[in-house]
């Protein structure tokens, strides 16, 4: 498969379709330093000048682009092309421009482009284009309906696509043009630590079923919502014994904690443990200490906590 990437970044898809053996014919980056990472991850080189062969193009401004100019110029037509078209006037951390903002229009661009493509590869006898595109789920919930007039441009459909009530974080949707199918996806949940959605498009006209490209894992089906509102729990305090058997956070949600701790020559938790006093060998001989477990941290003692280690030797 070949493709192109449309602002383009770093092209991070490349990390998923390379051990697939897909080849990258053009990136459309305009930002000197993301350029810079493709010129040499790719050897990727400018698309108006002669290139290595196997070599990609390396465009800036998409909206520039002419499809039939790029075949004079030896740039292969993609089998798929994926846009991440800027995000600003989408998300909810931005002015909320939406289309009408300069950047939320470059999304319009992009769907024009990929008619262009379609249009032309049909004309060649070629199959459909595979068309990939992604921004913030911010565009769900836009004033002047942003998604619905994406998955009307792409599904071929002359007026935006209403929801019944609002746009769900996935669904397909079918038109004279094209097959649309979307998913809101959270990078924590493919190997990323930290939280971050994204709406994910996929459309095509041909016989493959982008319903099946973008499905319902069951991993993802039940993840509860991160909890927004600042918690009531009551304020960790030391611990008289330990329920259940099972340490600290048995019982209770974990938030910081202080459990008396007997040793005599082996560690050991359990219940009836000594109150806390000032005079030393309440624990029966050995030692006494206090073993903080903090952070969310269940899995054991740690060896400094950040508010209190106390030790008292015999």
């Amino acid at each position: 498969m070949k493709y192109w990437s449309i602002c383009a970044g770093v092209c991070a898809a490349s990390q998923a379709w390379k051990p697939k053996g897909w080849q990258p014919v053009l990136f459309s980056e305009i930002d000197p330093k993301p350029c810079a990472v493709l010129e040499h991850r790719f050897g990727a080189a400018d698309a108006r000048h002669t290139r290595p062969a196997g070599k990609p193009a390396l465009w800036g401004d998409f909206t520039a682009l002419r499809v039939r100019h790029l075949m004079r110029l030896n740039i292969e037509l993609p089998d798929v092309i994926v846009g991440g078209t800027p995000c600003q006037d989408f998300s909810i951390a931005g002015a909320r421009s939406s289309l009408t903002g300069s950047r939320g229009n470059l999304t319009l661009d992009f769907l024009r482009l990929c008619d262009a493509i379609d249009n032309l590869r049909r004309n060649l006898g070629l199959k459909p284009l595979i068309i990939i595109w992604e921004n913030v789920p911010g565009v769900l919930n836009t004033r002047d309906n942003a998604f619905g007039h994406v998955l009307a441009g792409l599904a071929g459909c002359d007026t935006a696509i209403v929801p019944p009530r609002k746009w769900t974080r996935a669904g397909v949707v079918a038109g004279p043009r094209r097959q649309v199918s979307w998913r809101v996806l959270d990078a924590q949940y493919f190997g990323l630590a930290q939280r971050r959605e994204r709406v994910f498009v996929v459309a095509s006209a041909g016989t493959v079923s982008v319903a099946e490209i973008l499905p319902e894992f069951d991993g993802l089906r039940r993840v509860a919502p991160p909890r927004r509102e600042k918690g009531k729990d009551i304020a960790p305090t030391v611990s008289a014994r330990i329920q259940g058997g099972g340490g600290l956070g048995t019982d209770f949600d974990l938030d910081g904690g202080i459990v008396p701790y007997a040793s005599s020559g082996h560690s050991s938790f359990g219940d009836g443990l000594p109150s806390l006093r000032a005079s030393e060998r309440d624990a029966g001989g050995g030692s006494e200490a206090l073993v903080a477990f903090g952070g969310g941290n269940t899995s054991g003692p740690v060896d400094v906590a950040a508010t209190l280690t106390v030790m008292a030797t015999g």
